[in-house]
């Protein structure tokens, strides 16, 4: 009975020993990138096996979860707001409340530039961008625009105050400046 009982102990050491080894390759593996890699639960008999298929479910679960981010972050990155994250539960909601962060802030940016263009395009450059509901490139972003609606309007009233002296018939009046582009042929052709 001793012997048997060294013996059971030896193979039960021996199964604990390799499943050791096999969730250290694993480790490795996806240490490497191979993020695909599972220990064949083949090899492993009993609740060994059932302990092996257990750590490659858990590998699973958690590589969909970073999986699904990565194709809504994908889709996201081409201008794809479409798509919502699924809600995860416990502390992987941290990547659904990240995915849903970032979604609300590119369709923020998105309707601050929409908004800016519709107005200029409908001759208003009086409107302006809100920099201070924005950070990092998203501030510099519509900044930019705030520029942009900024000298075009001061531009278009420079030209406009010039009209309006010609048509009082003043013809000495003149349009002053340092204008680049558009503006500075229309400068010269409005002096001229």
């Amino acid at each position: 009975e001793v012997g048997q009982l060294v013996s059971a102990m030896h193979r039960m050491q021996t199964q604990v020993v390799s499943v050791i080894a096999a969730q250290t390759e694993m480790t490795r593996r996806h240490d490497e990138g191979q993020i695909s890699f599972r220990i064949d639960d083949s090899a492993f008999p009993g609740e060994y096996g059932r302990m092996v298929r257990d750590t490659n479910t858990l590998v699973a679960s958690h590589l969909q979860a970073f999986g699904d981010a990565l194709k809504i972050m994908q889709r996201y990155s081409v201008g794809d707001l479409s798509l919502d994250m699924p809600k995860l539960p416990g502390e992987k909601a941290n990547l659904t409340e990240t995915m849903d962060a970032t979604k609300a802030n590119l369709s923020a940016i998105n309707g601050e530039i929409k908004r800016l263009a519709m107005a200029a395009s409908a001759g208003d450059f009086s409107q302006r961008g809100d920099v201070d509901k924005y950070r990092h490139d998203f501030r510099d972003m519509v900044g930019g625009l705030n520029h942009l609606m900024e000298t075009t309007d001061g531009n278009l009233a420079d030209v406009s105050e010039l009209l309006k002296a010609i048509a009082r018939g003043d013809l000495t009046a003149r349009m002053e400046g340092d204008f680049h582009g558009v503006f500075a042929t229309m400068r010269d052709d409005a002096n001229a």
